[in-house]
């Protein structure tokens, strides 16, 4: 078997992170530093535009979850390609 064959999902990713190319870790760091921007804005609004400023964050959470999603296929599809 492979060493990520007996992890679980959460543990997978992590792994596959490790191994991301540059690209991926780039990308998640952009979005890391968008999103603590986009959380400090939210903090700092005024209330009235505080659901503008928590649909920002959300987009941004969405984009990273994404960006995790597409590389998770990605390893799983190679791993089990070799597989076969």
């Amino acid at each position: 078997g492979t060493v990520a064959g007996g992890m679980d999902k959460m543990n997978k990713t992590k792994f596959y992170e490790y191994l991301a190319p540059k690209s991926y870790k780039n990308d998640q760091m952009g979005l890391f530093y968008k999103l603590e921007e986009a959380e400090q804005d939210l903090e700092n609004a005024p209330n009235n535009k505080k659901e503008k400023f928590q649909r920002n964050v959300d987009k941004i959470k969405q984009k990273q979850n994404d960006l995790q999603e597409q590389l998770y296929d990605r390893f799983e599809t190679f791993k089990n390609n070799m597989t076969l």
